[in-house]
C-alpha cells in the first residue's frame, strides 16, 4: 500500500513536472499527488502502527455460564460421542459466542477434551469422563496433575 501510494504520488509529480502545464494535466497531475500522498501515508500508518489484540469476550456471570455448562454437558452426554462445534451451536441453539465461551470455560475447568478427528478434520468436543472410558491415553495436563498428586500412573 506505501509503496504503491509512492508510486502513484511520483508518477503525478513526473506528469506536473514534465508535460506542458494545461488545465486538464495540472488538475490530473494534481490528483495523482494527492492520492498517492494519502495511500502511501495510509500504508505507512498501518505497517507500523502496533497490531491491534484479539477482541476478547465479554464477561459471562458465573450463575449464567454453570447452566450453560450444564445444557452443554447435557448435549455431550446425550449424543454420547464427541460433538463438534457446529453441532453443539445447532442442538443448543445458542449464538456463536455462548457456545465459545461456555466450551473455553469447560476446557479451562478440565471438563471438555478437544481434539482433532484426523479423519474429518474437526476439531470435535468430549467429556473428560468419555475420555476414560475410552481408554485414550491421558493428556499431558492428566499426567502432570498425576504425579503432582504423587501417583506414577495416571
Amino acid at each position: 500500500m506505501f509503496l504503491g501510494g509512492a508510486v502513484t504520488f511520483a508518477v503525478g509529480l513526473a506528469i506536473y513536472a514534465i508535460v506542458p502545464l494545461t488545465f486538464a494535466i495540472n488538475i490530473l497531475a494534481k490528483l495523482l499527488m494527492s492520492v498517492g500522498g494519502g495511500t502511501a501515508m495510509l500504508g505507512a500508518l498501518k505497517r507500523f502502527s502496533p497490531p491491534t489484540p484479539p477482541a476478547a469476550l465479554p464477561e459471562v456471570e458465573p450463575s449464567l455460564l454453570a447452566e450453560r455448562r450444564r445444557r452443554l454437558r447435557a448435549i455431550l452426554l446425550e449424543r454420547g460421542a464427541a460433538a463438534t462445534f457446529e453441532f453443539l451451536l445447532e442442538k443448543s441453539r445458542w449464538t456463536q459466542q455462548a457456545v465459545l465461551s461456555t466450551l473455553l470455560d469447560m476446557k479451562e475447568r478440565g471438563e471438555v477434551l478437544e481434539d482433532l478427528d484426523y479423519d474429518t478434520g474437526e476439531w470435535v468436543y468430549r467429556l473428560q469422563s468419555d475420555a476414560a472410558d475410552l481408554g485414550l491415553a491421558p493428556s499431558l495436563e492428566d499426567r502432570r496433575l498425576a504425579l503432582a498428586q504423587g501417583d506414577e500412573r495416571p
